[in-house]
């Protein structure tokens, strides 16, 4: 008898498959439109658009899956796009956790132990540290 494994791929792809057209498909407009408001209003928070990104990705081959099981004349193009989207989703998983971590790790980010370290970029951070001399008015 042999055992099989879900992988994290088997798993998410039995859930897009679950889920309605409409609801996928609402989920790859907002995750883009997240993704790219996040990208143009706080650049230096590329991580979070990053997993947008990924959500995205996911709810795109949760619909293009229904298509390739439903039409058999251009199967293998459609497993060759699957395969795409899965890999950029993929990337994009892994780049969004690792940002998160180093904007954690470098106290770009609230922390654990603290929200602001010495060498923080954050403007907030800087705000604390090096606070605007006020004047006095005559």
């Amino acid at each position: 008898m042999v055992a099989t494994h879900d992988t994290v791929f088997t798993v998410l792809g039995n859930a897009a498959r679950q889920r309605s057209a409409l609801s996928l498909a609402a989920q790859l407009v907002l995750s883009a439109i997240i993704a790219v408001a996040v990208l143009i209003a706080a650049p230096h928070w590329w991580s979070l658009a990053f997993l947008a990104g990924w959500s995205a990705a996911y709810s795109a081959w949760g619909l293009v899956v229904r298509i390739a099981e439903s039409h058999e004349e251009h199967r293998r193009s459609l497993r060759a796009l699957l395969t795409t989207i899965a890999a950029l989703g993929t990337g994009l998983a892994i780049a969004g956790i690792i940002g998160i971590g180093l904007a954690i790790y470098s106290g770009n980010a609230a922390g654990a132990k603290t929200t602001c370290s010495k060498n923080s970029t954050n403007k907030y951070c800087q705000a604390w540290q090096h606070p605007e001399k006020l004047t006095k008015l005559p």
